[in-house]
C-alpha cells in the first residue's frame, strides 16, 4: 500500500534575535542587534563603522528599523560622530535654547507654575506638562482658555522674578559659551527678553549678538519660525545650524526649520526626544560634538 501522508518539508532554524532589553554592549560583540531609530542614520552607519573600526557592519552587527533602544550618543559613540561627518552636513552656527540648556531653571519654573495653577484651581501636574519650550501665554491658552493670556503672563512674570536668584547656569554652560567666542551662535528661547538678559548678566554668561525671544515671532515653538529667524539674522541657512534643545516642542521646531538637532537630556529622558538627530547627557558631550565639526578647538 502507498502511504497517504506527505513528508513535511524541513525548514532551516530561524536565527535567534537578541531582545533589545538593556542598552546593547559595545561594538564587536558577536550577534549584537542594533535597532536604529533615526532613519537618516541607517544608510550611513555601515560606512561609519568601516571608518572607525576598519571592518564591515556585518556579520557581527545588523542594522534594522525599529522603535526601541538606542541613544545615538550612548551606544554609537564615535560612530555617531562619523555618521554626522558622512551626512555631508556643513555646520557653521550653533543655536541654543535657554531654559534647561544654558540656565538650570526647571525647579524655579515648576514652583511658579504650581503656584499659578493652584491659585487658578487647575491641576499643577497637567499644566506643567504643557509648559516646556513654550511661551507662558501659549500655555495659558491651552490650560485655561477662559483666562486672558496677556494678563496671566504678567502674573507669571512677577512670580518668576521672585525666583531669579535661584536660577544658575547649567554645568558646563560658562565654559562652552566662552569657547564659542568669535564663533557664530545665538540663543533662541520662548522666554522673556529682560529676564533672560538680566539672568545671563547676573551669572556671568556671555550674550551673543543674535538673540531671538518668544515676543520676536508670531508663532513660537513648536513652530519653526524662531529658528528660521535666528539663522537669517546670522546670515546662514538653517541647514547649516545645529540646535541644542531639551524640550520636545523646541526639537519639533528645530527639525521643521531644517536644522540638525542635539537633544540635551537635562529635563526629559531620551525617549521623549526621539525627533532629535542625536542626544547628549551634558554640555560637555555637546562640546565634544561641536569639536568634531570644527566649531571648537580641542582644549
Amino acid at each position: 500500500t502507498t502511504s497517504t501522508h506527505k513528508k513535511k518539508k524541513t525548514l532551516p532554524p530561524t536565527p535567534p534575535r537578541l531582545s533589545p532589553g538593556p542598552r546593547p554592549p559595545p561594538w564587536g560583540r558577536p550577534g549584537l542587534l542594533l535597532v536604529i531609530t533615526e532613519p537618516w542614520l541607517r544608510p550611513l552607519l555601515a560606512t561609519a563603522i568601516v571608518d572607525e573600526f576598519g571592518r564591515q557592519a556585518s556579520p557581527g552587527v545588523e542594522m534594522v528599523p525599529g522603535n526601541d533602544v538606542t541613544s545615538v550618543s550612548d551606544v554609537l559613540g564615535p560612530v555617531a560622530y562619523s555618521a554626522w561627518e558622512h551626512a555631508g552636513m556643513t555646520i557653521s552656527a550653533v543655536l541654543f535654547d535657554v531654559d534647561g540648556v544654558l540656565l538650570d531653571s526647571a525647579a524655579a519654573h515648576r514652583r511658579v507654575w504650581n503656584s499659578w495653577s493652584l491659585a487658578r484651581g487647575l491641576d499643577p501636574e497637567k499644566v506643567w506638562q504643557l509648559t516646556f519650550g513654550r511661551r507662558p501665554e501659549d500655555t495659558v491658552k491651552d490650560a485655561a482658555a477662559h483666562l486672558d493670556p496677556a494678563a496671566e503672563r504678567q502674573v507669571l512674570d512677577e512670580l518668576l522674578a521672585q525666583e531669579r536668584d535661584g536660577i544658575l547656569p547649567v554645568d558646563g554652560a560658562v565654559d562652552l559659551l566662552e569657547a564659542l567666542s568669535g564663533r557664530s551662535w545665538a540663543i533662541v528661547t520662548s522666554g522673556d527678553r529682560a529676564f533672560v538678559e538680566a539672568r545671563f548678566a547676573a551669572v556671568g554668561l556671555p550674550l551673543p549678538a543674535v538673540r531671538v525671544y518668544g515676543s520676536d515671532v508670531e508663532h513660537a515653538k513648536p513652530a519653526p519660525e524662531c529658528f528660521a529667524l535666528a539663522a537669517s539674522r546670522l546670515g546662514v541657512a538653517t541647514s547649516a545650524c545645529v540646535v541644542v534643545e531639551d524640550a520636545p516642542a523646541g526639537i519639533t521646531a528645530a527639525v521643521a526649520a531644517g536644522c540638525t538637532v542635539i537633544g540635551l537630556t537635562t529635563t526629559h529622558p531620551e525617549e521623549s526626544l526621539r525627533q532629535a538627530h542625536m542626544c547628549a547627557a551634558s554640555l560637555a558631550e555637546v562640546r565634544n560634538l561641536l569639536t568634531t565639526k570644527g566649531l571648537l578647538v580641542r582644549p
